[in-house]
C-alpha cells in the first residue's frame, strides 16, 4: 500500500510540475498581460489617440466617397431625365394651329376653376413653351374682392403653377420650375 501511496504522491508531484511550468510559460508568452506597445515604453494614451485619428480618416474617407459616388447617381439621373425628355419631346406630334389655340384654352379653364371668384380670372400672353411640354401665361385674379395683380404661370398635363406673393418661402421654388419649363424671363 506505501507503494501505491508513493507512485501517486509521485504522480501529483509531476502534474504539479508541468502545471508550474506551463503557467511559466503562459506568463512568458504572454508577457504578463502587457502590450508590445507597453514593454517598448509607447504611452497607450497616444496609442489610443493614433488610432481615434486613424478612425476618423477612415470615415471622413468614407464620406467623400459616398457623396462622390451621390454627385455621379444624380449627374446619371439627371442626363438620364433629360435625354427621356428629348425623346419625348421628340415624338411628339406637331399640333396645327387651332389644336394648339384649342390647348391654350382648356388650359386657362383648368386654371380659372381653380380660383376664388372664376368669372374675375385676367389671362395674358398665353403661349406654349419651346418644348411645347407647357402652357405659359400671366394671370390676374381676385382674393378677397381685390386683384392680386399678373402673376406669371404654367400648366402641364399633371401641374398647375402659378406665382406666389414674393413673401412667400415657395416663391424660388417656384422661379426655378419657371424657369426649367422654359417659361421664364425669355418669352
Amino acid at each position: 500500500m506505501s507503494s501505491l501511496r508513493t507512485r501517486m504522491a509521485r504522480r501529483g508531484l509531476r502534474s504539479f510540475a508541468v502545471g508550474v511550468a506551463l503557467c511559466c510559460v503562459a506568463i512568458v508568452v504572454g508577457g504578463c498581460g502587457k502590450s508590445k506597445d507597453q514593454g517598448a515604453g509607447v504611452d497607450p494614451a497616444q496609442t489610443f489617440a493614433a488610432d481615434k485619428a486613424a478612425s476618423a480618416r477612415q470615415l471622413e474617407e468614407m464620406r467623400r466617397r459616398r457623396a462622390e459616388t451621390a454627385a455621379a447617381n444624380q449627374e446619371d439621373i439627371h442626363r438620364e431625365t433629360e435625354e427621356t425628355f428629348r425623346r419625348f419631346a421628340a415624338d411628339r406630334p406637331s399640333l396645327n394651329a387651332v389644336e394648339e389655340v384649342q390647348i391654350q384654352k382648356e388650359a386657362v379653364e383648368r386654371l380659372r376653376a381653380q380660383v376664388p371668384d372664376p368669372s374675375l380670372l385676367q389671362s395674358r400672353d398665353v403661349r406654349f413653351n419651346a418644348e411645347r411640354t407647357a402652357v405659359c401665361l400671366e394671370v390676374n385674379y381676385t382674393v378677397d374682392g381685390k386683384y392680386v395683380g399678373y402673376r406669371k404661370a404654367f400648366i402641364t398635363p399633371d401641374a398647375t403653377w402659378v406665382e406666389p406673393s414674393m413673401d412667400d418661402v415657395s416663391h424660388r421654388v417656384f422661379e426655378l420650375k419657371m424657369e426649367r419649363m422654359g417659361c421664364g424671363a425669355g418669352k
